[in-house]
C-alpha cells in the first residue's frame, strides 16, 4: 500500500511538471511572438492621390520638370504628390518611399519616365541630388518586394513629421507618336522592421 501511495505521488508531480514545463514553454512562445510582430504607428497621406498617370503628350526636360509643382499643367501632363508621414510611434523607425507600374495598354517605356524626390523645401533627397535623375526602370527595386522600385528610405524620430514632394514626368528623349500611350504607377509607404 505504501509502495501504490509513492507510485501515485511520482504520478501527480510527474503531471504537474509536464503541466508547468507546458505552461512555461508556450508563454515564452507568446512572449516572444509580442517582441517581434511589427507595429504600425504611422499615418501616411498623399495630396492630391497616390495613383499618377502620365500620358505622352508633353515631353520635357529635367530642369522644366524639377520646378514641376502641381498647378498649371493639363492633367497627364506630369505627376506630381505630396507625401506626408508621421512616425507617431514612441522610437525611430525607417519608411521606404515606394512606387508600382500599374499595366496600362499602350504604355510607355518605364526608360521615359523621370523623378524626382525633395523635402518640403525643394531640397533634393540624397538619391536624386545629381544632374542625370532617374527613369522608372533604373530605380532600385524593393528588396522586400520585387514588383516594387524604391526611391529612398527615411527616418523618422519619434513623433516626427516629413513631407516630401514626387515629381514626375515624361523625358524630353520620348518621341511623341499619335498613340494615347500612358503610364500608370502607384505611390507607397512602408514601414521597415
Amino acid at each position: 500500500m505504501a509502495q501504490r501511495k509513492e507510485k501515485n505521488k511520482f504520478n501527480l508531480f510527474f503531471v504537474i511538471g509536464f503541466i508547468v514545463i507546458c505552461f512555461l514553454i508556450s508563454w515564452f512562445i507568446l512572449l516572444k511572438n509580442k517582441h517581434n510582430s511589427p507595429t504600425f504607428l504611422y499615418n501616411v497621406s498623399y495630396e492630391p492621390s497616390s495613383n499618377v498617370e502620365i500620358e505622352s503628350i508633353l515631353p520635357v526636360s529635367d530642369k522644366l520638370g524639377k520646378e514641376f509643382d502641381g498647378t498649371g499643367t493639363k492633367s497627364g501632363v506630369q505627376g506630381y504628390v505630396e507625401i506626408t508621414i508621421e512616425n507617431q510611434d514612441t522610437k525611430k523607425h525607417d519608411y521606404s518611399i515606394l512606387v508600382i507600374k500599374s499595366e496600362t495598354n499602350p504604355a510607355i517605356d518605364g526608360n521615359y519616365i523621370k523623378f524626382y524626390l525633395t523635402d518640403s523645401e525643394d531640397i533634393p533627397m540624397k538619391e536624386f541630388d545629381r544632374d542625370i535623375l532617374p527613369y522608372y526602370d533604373k530605380l532600385e527595386v524593393y528588396k522586400k518586394n520585387q514588383d516594387y522600385k524604391c526611391l529612398t528610405t527615411i527616418s523618422l524620430n519619434a513623433g516626427e513629421k516629413k513631407v516630401l514632394k514626387l515629381k514626375s514626368w515624361l523625358s524630353d528623349s520620348y518621341v511623341v507618336s499619335l498613340n494615347k500611350d500612358k503610364f500608370k504607377f502607384v505611390v507607397s509607404v512602408v514601414e521597415e522592421y
